[in-house]
């Protein structure tokens, strides 16, 4: 059995879906390095709106934003997990409820920065070797 990838091709980690970049991208590695780094530089900005949401519509909007970046960055169960806060944010009356769910979906959202992060640092490298 051969193996199916391309030698040039580069290896991301496990929570991102390289099928999905392809084909939003077609391994166009030196754009994808620019979506991560445009990503990275917002997503703080937009996880604080989160984080400071004083009500279940504001936060609903606030995890709406910042849900197709998951999408961008092909990892679908983030936006999924974001898709689904959504949801739950459209039939809650206050945010004590929602705090758990709320939590889990933030420390989801920092292991997804921290993936994006060593990726990008290795895209970096990568591009420049392939250069």
């Amino acid at each position: 059995m051969t193996d199916q990838s391309s030698a040039n091709s580069f290896d991301f980690n496990p929570l991102i879906h390289a099928e999905i970049l392809d084909s939003l991208y077609e391994n166009d590695y030196q754009y994808i390095e620019e979506i991560f780094n445009t990503a990275l530089t917002h997503l703080d900005a937009d996880v604080e709106m989160v984080r400071s949401a004083a009500d279940p519509e504001t936060l609903r909007k606030a995890v709406h934003k910042i849900k197709p970046t998951f999408g961008f960055l092909g990892m679908p169960d983030i936006e999924q997990q974001c898709k689904q806060f959504e949801e739950r944010c459209k039939t809650s009356q206050s945010i004590e409820p929602l705090a758990a769910d709320l939590d889990s979906l933030l420390q989801a959202i920092q292991k997804a920065k921290t993936v994006i992060e060593q990726d990008y640092q290795k895209l970096i490298i990568y591009n420049k070797a392939q250069a």
